[in-house]
């Protein structure tokens, strides 16, 4: 009920006359799996999210001491006036070195090159939504580099080295889209979130099991420190298995027929049994 509280409590602060208690006191907890497939969108979000992404960069620019009048190409965009966008989604290669398999992080990381006379912006989001931004062209300044990432699981800082190998001809491809495709961005989106839902499944299948082994204990007459009888044992199982039936079925769900068990009828008789009728304690 704790994340119950805390929604209806998030609800009073914006209609104070809502009763918290009153509201909990007549509260059920339900549990259900969800029906059918859960969609996710990989996309972004379109313009706006685009001038947020080049804002970031700029400001991380900025952080790492390179001047405002150098990023021509992200102020132009940012002030209007129909400059073109000077980014574009980047799942050609890996940028990121040394990449911790599974940590969906947030990441941003500068590259500006008085070589290519290039200063590049990069952005990450949940380590799937990549982005190369083009910051300004022209510098001569000295070179800088750095990258800046954390786990927003846990607000931990990490170190992930960025490169941006990149020449003018390759930032045209990137801003046309060129250099990304959605079975690429596919793949890395399921390098983190399949071992995400591998470990919600695992925490889920540990609560289910968990809770359905106390529970099933306080319901079968067993006394602790002592042997049980053959009745309770029986109560104890079939009550097992009849509160993780739930979990199991939702997890066939969507699996071919013949992969999925022919369930048999459960005789619940037994859970209206007294344990002690059965009188051959060990």
């Amino acid at each position: 009920m704790e994340e119950a509280r805390r929604r209806v409590s998030d609800l009073k602060r914006k209609h104070p006359e809502i009763d918290v208690e009153a509201t909990l006191a007549g509260a059920q907890m339900v549990e259900t799996y969800p029906q059918g497939w859960v969609g996710h969108d990989l996309s972004i979000g379109g313009e706006l999210a685009g001038r947020s992404m080049v804002k970031s960069c700029l400001a991380w620019a900025f952080a790492n001491g390179v001047e405002w009048a150098r990023c021509r190409k992200a102020l132009d965009y940012l002030r209007g006036g129909g400059a073109d966008p000077p980014f574009g989604y980047y799942h050609d290669t890996d940028l990121v070195e040394g990449r911790p398999a599974g940590v969906p992080f947030h990441c941003l990381a500068l590259d500006a090159n008085p070589v290519s006379g290039l200063i590049l912006g990069y952005g990450e989001y949940f380590g799937f939504h990549r982005f190369v931004c083009l910051l300004g062209e022209g510098y001569g300044g000295p070179a800088v580099r750095g990258s800046y990432a954390f786990d927003p699981r846990t607000g931990a800082e990490i170190d992930v080295p960025v490169r941006l190998p990149f020449l003018r001809a390759d930032i045209d491809d990137i801003c046309a889209y060129r250099r990304t495709k959605l079975d690429d961005l596919k793949r890395a989106a399921d390098a983190i979130l399949g071992q995400a839902m591998h470990a919600r499944h695992e925490a889920e299948r540990a609560r289910v099991a968990g809770k359905a082994i106390d529970e099933a204990f306080a319901m079968c007459g067993a006394t602790p420190g002592e042997m049980l009888t053959e009745a309770q044992r029986q109560k104890l199982f079939l009550s097992i298995a009849q509160k993780i039936a739930p979990f199991v079925l939702h997890q066939m769900k969507g699996m071919p027929p013949n992969l999925v068990p022919a369930a048999s009828p459960i005789n619940t008789d037994l859970l209206a049994e007294d344990p002690g009728k059965d009188s051959g304690e060990a």
